[in-house]
Parts: structure tokens; sequence; C-alpha cells
């Protein structure tokens, strides 16, 4: 670019000109977007502040069934797994399975196929 602005008479004048408005031009456009992030931080921080603080812990909490003993759970994800295994490698040529398993999940309001 030096070579071809040398050619004309105040072709280094023009690109030095070139040059520092394109500094310019990108050092606002940072400028800017900092700016703008800093609006937005600020903004976070006191909608932060401001906001009510609501306690997630026991208050209203429903009790908890008791799951029952370990070797109950562990039988009753092995059942799952297997049933799972069966559902998944008949390709749905097992209807009869698939209806006896979503009867067993309480309150479905959804089809066999969800």
């Amino acid at each position: 670019m030096d070579r071809v602005a040398s050619a004309f008479p105040g072709g280094e004048r023009l690109v030095e000109q070139i040059l520092q408005v394109s500094r310019e031009g990108l050092s606002d456009s940072i400028h800017d977007g900092f700016v703008f992030t800093l609006a937005a931080v600020v903004f976070a921080v006191i909608a932060a502040i401001l906001m009510k603080n609501i306690r997630l812990g026991e208050q209203g909490a429903a009790p908890v069934a008791n799951p029952g003993s370990g070797q109950d759970r562990l039988v009753t994800g092995i059942t799952l797994e297997y049933l799972a295994r069966r559902i998944e490698g008949a390709n749905g040529d097992a209807p009869d399975l698939i209806s006896a398993v979503s009867n067993l999940v309480p309150d479905a309001d959804g089809s066999e196929r969800e």
C-alpha cells in the first residue's frame, strides 16, 4: 500500500489519514461496546440487589415418603433397567409390554408413546 501511495503526490499522507480514521473508528466502536456492557452489568447488579430474597429451603416442603431399604431400591432399579432394555429391543413389536409399563406410572396423562 505504501508503494502505491508513494506513486501519487500526497499519497503517503492520504494513507496515514485512512489508517488514522480506521483506528479511531475501531477504537470508538470497541469503546461503545464496553460502555454498553458496563451499563448492562450495572443494571444486573441493581436488579439483583433489589430482588426479593426467597428461601428455597424447607418452607412448605411436602414430607417425602421413606423410599424403603437399599435392597428394595436396587431391585426396583434393576427391574426398570430390564424393562427399558426389553422395550428398546422390541422396536415397537411389544405393545402389551409397553401398555403394562405405561400403567405403572402414577398420574400419567400422556399416551403410551411418551
